[in-house]
């Protein structure tokens, strides 16, 4: 099972669309599996500072060695979401974005050689009902080491 390194507690009217168990069964067997942590992660003025209408952020998958919760370089980060929205997007991300997770884990299995982060991150657009991906990477990311 992959190790949670940090839960904040969230209001009723939230809910994690993903847990470790999920999460763990859907990597298990990568390359990073002893290395990856999880964390869940929500700050206060989520509802207040969301943009009506805009998709909501749930999920990234991180390499980087930035982050104050961990000392693993890899993690993978799950975010709040409205209660209503919970089952749905939990089966979008079981079925879309966890493989995509594992996918990229594969494909970036020697990124300890690397500086710099690389993020997968998921979006879940209620109005349109779909999961989007984006890709972001640090300016050393892209930069070969000599």
């Amino acid at each position: 099972m992959i190790p949670t390194a940090h839960k904040t507690k969230i209001p009723k009217a939230l809910s994690y669309p993903l847990n470790a168990k999920a999460i763990s069964e859907a990597l298990n067997g990568v390359p990073q599996f002893e290395v990856l942590t999880i964390d869940f992660r929500f700050w206060k003025g989520f509802a207040k500072n969301r943009v009506p209408n805009a998709p909501h952020h749930v999920l990234d998958a991180i390499y980087g060695r930035s982050d104050i919760f961990t000392s693993s370089p890899w993690q993978i980060i799950v975010y709040p979401l409205p209660r209503p929205l919970k089952h749905e997007v939990q089966i979008k991300l079981i079925a879309e974005a966890l493989p995509k997770i594992r996918k990229w884990l594969e494909s970036n299995q020697h990124s300890l050689d690397r500086d710099g982060g690389h993020r997968l991150t998921f979006f879940f657009d209620d109005l349109a009902d779909e999961l989007t991906t984006e890709e972001y990477s640090s300016a050393e990311w892209k930069t070969e080491r000599v």
